[in-house]
């Protein structure tokens, strides 16, 4: 890596900084990490919206309507560009609009792993090569090798975390430097498929495998006891303080329907908080500012309290399986089966 690349990516992390700086107060959702200049800003509404809580999930109104092709995430950066995540493209959707602009695209053999919220691409192939892309400008930031193929991976802070198909464990590298600072291990398991996420705070790490659940103490490596659950968990996401960990699994009802079921978790402890129930499979669980949770489900995105459990609302979307806060809590963005999205503000 040169030392212009070097000054490249630390300038977008000290301006991420400066960000989180401004408006931490807001809470986070997403990967934890700060934003930078994003190619398609969010435009300035005419009345500012309120976050969204209590008191107004049911008014929430659906404002611009987009489809995008293929998502398997939804990321918003902190100035609020939304970005629509699928396994070889980025794009670029106006909240306001709704307008989808190609941002960013990769060719197999690489995939995208992960984005940024800063606008920073984890792109792997098969060969173990990963590199780090500044999406706005394709500008590269760093390459390195992560010593196999690539299953996963997360941002966290200023870390990366990349598990392999090869072998159960995931090594951490700085963005900075591209170094190894880590490697998460001693997770079992006899399904093939598993993965790895870390809190924002960088201090627990969540192993899933199917229906297994393990946290893990970044630091020491030490593994807390394995939870095991009637189904596959089909998705699951730490809170932006790191101190709430929800996972989506489903359950037999009466006459053989299926249930959506959401656990909430204490990560230090592995304690069960919560568990929230609603018809249908869930598709999707995701936290915004002071402890909401939004589930995507058959019948739309359901909002909820996750500290207490208590359902605060619903809006339509069709089957949702994406569903993401923005950082300042404004605005609600849901993705349905066919790729269809709706923006969500409190009225």
């Amino acid at each position: 890596m040169t030392h212009t690349r070097s000054a490249v990516l630390i300038s977008v992390l000290a301006a991420a900084a400066l960000l989180v700086g401004c408006s931490r107060g807001g809470g986070t959702t997403g990967t934890p990490t700060p934003g930078a200049t994003d190619t398609v800003a969010a435009a300035t509404p005419t009345a500012t919206p309120g976050p969204i809580g209590a008191s107004n999930v049911a008014n929430l109104k659906a404002g611009a309507s987009f489809t995008v092709s293929q998502p398997v995430r939804l990321v918003w950066s902190r100035s609020g560009a939304l970005w629509s995540v699928s396994a070889r493209r980025v794009d670029a959707v106006d909240p306001t609009k709704g307008t989808v602009t190609k941002v960013f695209e990769v060719q197999e053999p690489e995939t995208i792993v992960d984005l940024h919220d800063a606008g920073i691409a984890a792109v792997a192939n098969a060969q173990g090569a990963v590199r780090l892309v500044e999406i706005t400008g394709n500008t590269a930031l760093q390459t390195f090798q992560a010593g196999g193929p690539v299953r996963g991976g997360n941002f966290f802070g200023d870390k990366v975390t990349l598990s392999r198909t090869d072998t159960i464990e995931a090594a951490i590298y700085s963005l900075g430097t591209g170094q190894k600072s880590g490697t998460l291990s001693g997770f079992q398991t006899a399904a093939p498929v598993y993965a790895v996420t870390v809190s924002p705070d960088g201090k627990t790490a969540a192993w899933v495998a199917r229906g297994t659940l393990q946290f893990a103490n970044v630091a020491s490596n030490v593994l807390g006891t394995k939870v095991q659950f009637e189904d596959f968990i089909g998705s699951y996401a730490f809170s932006p303080d790191s101190q709430l960990f929800a996972t989506a699994t489903g359950v037999a009802g009466s006459g053989g329907a299926l249930t959506g079921r959401v656990q909430l978790w204490q990560p230090s402890s592995g304690t069960e908080l919560q568990r929230v129930e609603q018809p249908g499979v869930i598709g999707s669980v995701a936290f915004g500012p002071q402890h909401l949770l939004v589930t995507g489900g058959d019948n739309g995105a359901t909002v909820w309290n996750g500290d207490t459990g208590a359902k605060l609302g619903t809006v339509a979307g069709g089957k949702v399986r994406l569903a993401a806060f923005s950082f300042d809590g404004t605005t609600l963005a849901t993705v349905a089966d066919d790729g269809s999205g709706k923006v969500w503000r409190a009225q």
